[in-house]
């Protein structure tokens, strides 16, 4: 009985900690999007261009860490996950208070190059 009431108290103060879920999601990359937030929220418009900035030239692994500093919430790259094209992107969701943003971010200043197929 013990054992079963700890556990729901841990339950519930686990789940009180726990990030809260956008109340939208901003998909970026739809025209006119960013033309919106300027207008409505322009500190959410520079924020988002300082992690577009930033999403160019740091890998996924250090993004969300980097990212936190400017009060950037949730940040979910994936590493392996790099579209295929030239320049590459990344698919990048993120939150500003209660915002969710999702983009495809190139990836202009990290190492690589093409190789022609054989």
């Amino acid at each position: 009985m013990r054992i079963v009431v700890t556990a729901i108290v841990l339950g519930m103060v686990g789940s009180s900690y726990a990030a809260p879920k956008p109340e939208r999601i901003v998909n970026l990359d739809r025209p006119g999007s960013m033309e919106a937030i300027e207008k409505e929220n322009p500190e959410h418009y520079r924020k988002i261009l300082e992690v577009i900035k930033t999403a160019e030239a740091q890998p996924c692994e250090t993004l969300p860490k980097i990212l936190k500093t400017l009060d950037v919430m949730d940040t979910k790259c994936r590493p392996y996950a790099i579209l295929t094209s030239h320049p590459p992107k990344i698919h990048l969701t993120f939150t500003i208070g209660n915002v969710g943003y999702v983009t495809n971010a190139v990836q202009t200043k990290l190492g690589g190059k093409l190789i022609p197929a054989k």
